[in-house]
């Protein structure tokens, strides 16, 4: 199966190279015509792959699923603000006034996808349009295509270019003070501007996964229709030429038979028909070509690019209904990495959001994200118990564990 599968792939040329000035681009093959080619590497610039990754969400399921998760589980739990209590009452009729929720929604999920998102503080001072509020602010969160950071000498940023076409071409209109920009940036590494999407290492996995996907519906589709063929007894008569065509009456009694079978299956928008009832006489023999296709085979090799598209996307597939196949040790240990993947980004936003937002509101006051998941008590409880029983802990700390009061109540008195 996997040899059958290389042979194939062998038949598409995978570009991952500019063709020269000299060099005429490879042409998709006539034998998959109907079957995607791609390019197997996205560019190392990023500012180039806004389109892809955007598409990479809205085309695939996979895509979808995975960050619809994520920012579920950053967001779904809500926040809150710590500080003194009218500062706090301060922030929370400012969060209901600009909807911070969905826009911190808006934010993590464009986050996630183009690997930068932007909120940009539009005061009433600048040209920016503004919502009108008791605060004298709003947020806008624009396209990260429409964004682009100049920075200086040193490496640090200089001011946010926002173009509403993204064309970045002549004298910036909308050049953005760095502290009014809320830049939040995922899998950023060395001295990199941007950040990186959650996508791009998904690219070339997801693009394969899908070509398969297109060949294996078309050859449940073949299948599901076997190829016939028909045998077809000619005698002398049928050598003679019919006077009013000047063709021999073979000729016209193969090209019927013919006619007949193409246009067995008929297409006519979402509704296929296919025709299985013939009436021959005893001249003609129909015979089924049977095909044997390996979709077990491509199943394995489906599963096995699924896994490397959980990999990738960081979430485990127990969040997407399907069983986990490891046993209860092992998936608690995949929840406790994917929950400190999740309070990383949480992280990310509260630290920029503390930095940039919540001193123009009120001093003194900070955001926080609430808890992405609850621990199982049930756990909690194992742990502290067996911590205890080998005398690594004391019971007042086993009972702080879970939680609870370092010392039991007493019993009432009857």
């Amino acid at each position: 199966m996997f040899h059958r599968i290389r042979n194939v792939f062998s038949r598409i040329r995978l570009k991952s190279y500019e063709p020269q000035e000299d060099e005429t681009p490879p042409t998709k093959p006539e034998a998959f015509s109907d079957v995607e080619t791609f390019n197997i590497n996205l560019s190392t610039d990023i500012t180039r792959n806004w389109n892809t990754y955007e598409k990479l969400y809205l085309e695939y399921t996979d895509t979808q699923a995975h960050l619809d998760i994520i920012t579920a589980l950053v967001v779904g739990n809500g926040f809150r603000f710590v500080g003194d209590e009218r500062g706090v009452k301060l922030c929370e009729e400012f969060a209901k006034q600009v909807n911070l929720h969905q826009v911190l929604e808006n934010c993590v999920l464009t986050c996630l996808i183009f690997g930068n998102s932007y909120a940009v503080i539009v005061r009433d001072d600048n040209n920016l349009p503004t919502v009108e509020n008791n605060f004298g602010i709003s947020l806008f969160v624009p396209h990260p295509q429409k964004m682009k950071i100049i920075v200086n000498k040193y490496g640090d940023v200089d001011y946010y270019w926002y173009d509403p076409n993204a064309n970045f071409v002549g004298e910036p209109e909308y050049k953005l003070d760095p502290r009014f920009v809320m830049h939040f940036k995922l899998k950023n590494y060395a001295d990199k501007p941007y950040g990186l999407s959650l996508l791009h290492s998904a690219y070339s996995v997801l693009k394969i996964k899908k070509l398969i996907e297109q060949m294996s519906a078309v050859m449940a589709f073949r299948s599901s229709h076997g190829l016939l063929w028909a045998k077809v007894e000619l005698t002398e008569k049928d050598n003679a030429v019919n006077p009013e065509t000047g063709r021999t009456f073979a000729e016209e009694k193969l090209e019927q038979i013919a006619r007949v079978l193409s246009n067995r299956v008929k297409e006519s928008g979402d509704k296929i028909t296919i025709a299985n009832n013939f009436v021959f006489d005893q001249t003609v023999e129909l015979k089924n070509l049977a095909v044997q296709n390996d979709f077990t085979g491509v199943s394995k090799v489906l599963e096995h690019l699924q896994n490397q598209v959980d990999r990738a996307l960081k979430v485990p597939r127990v969040f997407l209904g399907e069983p986990e196949g490891s046993n209860r040790a092992t998936s608690y240990n995949q929840l406790l990495v994917f929950k400190l993947f999740i309070e990383s980004i949480q992280r990310k936003f509260e630290a920029e959001i503390n930095r940039k937002l919540m001193p123009l509101i009120a001093d003194g006051v900070e955001f926080r994200f609430n808890p992405p998941l609850k621990e199982d008590i049930s756990e909690l409880v194992d742990q502290a118990t067996k911590l205890y029983q080998y005398g690594i802990i004391t019971e007042e700390e086993a009972r702080r564990w879970v939680h609870l009061p370092e010392k039991p109540p007493e019993p009432e008195e009857e």
